[in-house]
This record gives structure tokens, sequence and C-alpha cells, in this order.
């Protein structure tokens, strides 16, 4: 039996003891299966949102899918600047009304001489512009891709 001190200072005697760390037990267990369905439901939330983002945003972003751009490109400080250029081949992913994921291809030739290109990398386009690239022609990435084309087979 177990001593319990009540509401009013009396003590009392109870049959069943109380375990104090898991608070009854019942609760506990009522407590856990409502954060499960509090996560279910955030989920729920999250997938229909992005559903509806895509079907809002992914119509403009479509629109990326071929276009060219450059960007001043350098390893920062008083560092000189050469162009990174990208053409977008692929949509991958909407964040928010305004910024989208992309695979581009890219290519540059930096102040040192090194060239790379790069094939389906990630990158994202601000589809409210001020993101510091530059939209070109199609021609103008062949040109400039040809250069550096022109350079390799040099080597």
């Amino acid at each position: 039996m177990n001593l319990l001190q009540s509401g009013g200072g009396k003590e009392s005697y109870c049959s069943q003891p109380i375990n104090h760390r898991t608070g009854g037990g019942n609760e506990m267990r009522k407590i856990e299966q409502l954060k499960e369905q509090e996560q279910s439901l955030r989920n729920e939330i999250y997938a229909l949102e992005k559903e509806e983002l895509t079907k809002k945003v992914m119509p403009k972003a479509k629109k990326l899918i071929g276009k060219c751009y450059k960007y001043l490109n350098s390893y920062g400080g008083d560092q000189k600047h050469w162009w990174l250029y990208q053409k977008v081949v692929e949509i991958k992913s909407i964040n928010d009304e305004n910024k989208v994921w992309l695979k581009v291809n890219t290519f540059q030739q930096d102040c040192t001489g090194d060239i790379n290109f790069k094939k389906e990398e990630f990158g994202y386009r601000d589809l409210r512009g001020g993101d510091d690239y530059q939209e070109i022609s199609s021609k103008e990435y062949e040109m400039e891709k040809n250069k550096l084309i022109d350079i390799l087979k040099t080597l």
C-alpha cells in the first residue's frame, strides 16, 4: 500500500500504486498517438501545398527549358572575372513561387585558363529575375562553347 498526500493535508491510503515516471501510461499513449496523427497531417498538408505550387508555377518554369544564360564569375575579391555559361535542360523542383531548381549544362574558362564543362549540374533560377544571370541566345551559347572545344582540340 502507498501513502498519498491528498488535497487538504490529510493522509490517505491507496491500494493501487501510481507510476510517477510515466504519468499513468494511458495519457502518454494518447499523446504519442496524437503526435503521430499530427505528423501525418503535416505531411499531407505539405504534399497538397507542393502539388498546388507545382500546378501554379510549373508552366512558367517550363519556359526556362532550352534557355541559355551567362554569369560573371570570379574567385572573389579583386580577382579577374570571366563568363560562366549555362543552358537549362530540365526542371528538377520548385521551392516556392519564385525559385526553381534546374539541371543545367555549364562551361567556363576561368581567369587562370582552366576550362571545365559540367553536364546536368544543379542550379537554380529566380523567376523574378535579378539573380545576375543574363539571358543570351542559344547562338551565343553555342559559339562560346565551340571556342572552348576548339582550344581543347589543340591539346
